[in-house]
């Protein structure tokens, strides 16, 4: 075997080498985000669990489901009158405007 195939084999377990050491990085790099991810999901379970005991169900927490429901029926009843009053102020506003204009000489 001469110098030049020593050379040629050797710079290819270097190649060779590089690559696994490459590969283990990617593997400890995959690793780190698997852990990072399992933390970032311990802390939106902890945020949920937070959220429920804080949520718009419970004051202090005291279930006020019935509560929550009658202010929503109250907000639905508001906003249907606004709606039904909505054309007969711009009706009456219009004839207001329309009277003051015919009554100025």
């Amino acid at each position: 075997m001469g110098v030049a195939a020593i050379e040629s084999l050797t710079a290819e377990i270097h190649r060779q080498e590089m690559a696994a050491v490459g590969f283990e990085l990617r593997i400890a790099q995959a690793d780190d985000a698997f852990a990072r991810i399992g933390q970032k999901q311990e802390l939106v379970a902890l945020d949920a669990r937070r959220a429920r005991r804080r949520s718009p169900g419970s004051i202090c927490g005291r279930p006020t489901r019935g509560l929550v429901g009658r202010l929503a029926e109250d907000n639905g009843r508001r906003r249907a009158a606004r709606r039904g009053a909505a054309p007969a102020l711009r009706g009456a506003g219009g004839a207001r405007v329309r009277a003051t204009a015919s009554a100025m000489p």
